[in-house]
């Protein structure tokens, strides 16, 4: 399991938002490039958004479904990237004075990559942490104004 924080200077509820905006996630999740479709009735349970990842001509289109969600404390989430991997990711958001901490947890629970156990905890903590920035840099976009 990897798992990152970062305290960002924005609300939880702001944060959440962000969080619910599939459109938003090839923005900060690193490695996706495209929100395809989204479920009309995210983020509830079973919703899910399809999306593609990967770089160039080479890229993988699948799913993540919403797994369980605690508006605005906490989202669960089962991201698919098959046949190679899949992952719950649990972003928790706690809010504090200067901000909201996040805290980004991501379990591999599916697929050959999951296999590599605990050599993933390196390369998954290090594209967590750039995700987690990028996520800052979503929410400053947010507060601008600025779209997709």
């Amino acid at each position: 399991m990897a798992t990152n924080l970062r305290l960002v200077p924005y609300t939880q509820d702001q944060v959440f938002a962000v969080l619910s905006d599939p459109e938003r996630y090839a923005g900060w999740v690193v490695g996706a490039t495209k929100t395809r479709t989204i479920d009309p009735e995210w983020p509830q349970p079973g919703s899910r958004f399809a999306h593609r990842q990967g770089a160039g001509p080479l890229h993988i289109e699948d799913i993540t479904v919403v797994r369980e969600v605690e508006a605005p404390n906490r989202i669960v989430l089962e991201a698919k990237i098959r046949p190679l991997l899949t992952a719950q990711v649990t972003l928790t958001l706690d809010p504090l004075s200067r901000g909201t901490l996040v805290t980004m947890e991501e379990v591999p629970i599916g697929g050959p990559v999951s296999r590599l156990g605990r050599l993933l905890e390196g390369p998954l903590h290090m594209r967590n942490r750039r995700a987690l920035r990028r996520l800052e840099g979503q929410l400053a976009d947010v507060e601008a104004g600025t779209r997709v």
